[in-house]
């Protein structure tokens, strides 16, 4: 086994690990992981890991990202349809990620970010005249949408990873 694919497996666990250890904190995990990928594909002239399969990373991590964006918020404008709705629970969870992020050494951003969804979706609710019944069913759906689009973006990220891994073995 040459350096070269030593150092890529390395990269590739350690990326894939590092880019998980960010996604909680709600930082660019995937895209420091796609740097790290690029850059080694760069570093070895392209011989060990081509362009093409960076190329599929960096698809990969648009789509993680697409995904995210696509999920939470899509569920919330499913339950209640409206631009305020839309705003407050981007706002919400832009903010609750930023008041969780001290918490619990920065582990406190996604229960944040989950929370601030919830609660951002509800006041969007509430700022239209919606009962209590509808300020919680529009915070749970997009609170939910929240955590699958974490999840759609954590499976975009360990796909990175394993196709990384599989361009450096073939």
């Amino acid at each position: 086994m040459t350096w070269e694919i030593v150092a890529g497996m390395l990269i590739a666990i350690a990326g894939t690990a590092a880019g998980l250890a960010l996604l909680i904190l709600g930082l660019p995990g995937i895209w420091l992981f796609w740097l790290a990928a690029a850059l080694f594909a760069w570093w070895t002239g392209f011989l060990v890991v081509g362009g093409w399969t960076v190329l599929g990373l960096f698809a990969l991590a648009t789509a993680g990202e697409l995904l995210e964006f696509y999920l939470g918020v899509s569920s919330a404008a499913r339950s209640r349809p409206s631009w305020r709705v839309l705003v407050c629970t981007l706002l919400g969870g832009v903010v609750g990620a930023m008041l969780g992020a001290p918490l619990l050494f920065g582990l406190g951003a996604l229960p944040g970010a989950l929370l601030g969804t919830f609660a951002g979706a509800a006041l969007g609710v509430a700022w239209e005249g919606g009962a209590v019944r509808e300020m919680w069913a529009t915070g749970v759906a997009a609170m939910r949408g929240r955590w699958r689009g974490f999840l759609a973006k954590l499976i975009a990220l360990c796909t990175m990873g394993v196709a990384f891994l599989i361009a450096l073995l073939v």
